[in-house]
C-alpha cells in the first residue's frame, strides 16, 4: 500500500502528464491520466488538487469541443476551491480564472472565487 503522500504526489504528477497529453491533442491519453489522478486524489481527499485537476479536465473538454462539459468542470472546480477556502490568488484560484477566461468567449458565464 502506498503512503498518502505518495498517492497525492502521484495524483498531482498524473494531472501534469494529462496536461502534456492535452498539449499534443492526445485526448484519450489525457482522459486516462486524469481518471487515474482523480481516483488517487479522491482516495487521499485532496480537494485542492482535485479542483486543479478539474481545471485541466475543463481545458480537455473545451479542446475536444464539449463546451458544456468544460463549464461543468469549471463549476465543480470553483465549488471545491470555495469549500477549501482557496482564494483567487491560490494555485487553484488562478487555474479556475484561466479556465474561466478560456470559456468566457463561449458564454457570459464565468467562475469567480470570493475575495
Amino acid at each position: 500500500m502506498r503512503a498518502v503522500g505518495d498517492q497525492r504526489f502521484e495524483g498531482s504528477l498524473l494531472t501534469s502528464i494529462a496536461q502534456l497529453h492535452l498539449l499534443k491533442a492526445r485526448f484519450a491519453e489525457s482522459r486516462e491520466a486524469l481518471a487515474q489522478a482523480e481516483s488517487l486524489l479522491r482516495q487521499v481527499g485532496d480537494r485542492l488538487e482535485l479542483a486543479k485537476l478539474l481545471c485541466v479536465r475543463g481545458q480537455l473538454e473545451l479542446g475536444a469541443g464539449d463546451v458544456a462539459a468544460a463549464h461543468e468542470a469549471l463549476r465543480a472546480a470553483g465549488a471545491l476551491a470555495a469549500e477549501c477556502g482557496a482564494g483567487p490568488d491560490s494555485d487553484a484560484g488562478r487555474d479556475i480564472a484561466k479556465l474561466g477566461a478560456l470559456l468566457a468567449p463561449s458564454s457570459d458565464e464565468s467562475a469567480t472565487l470570493p475575495r
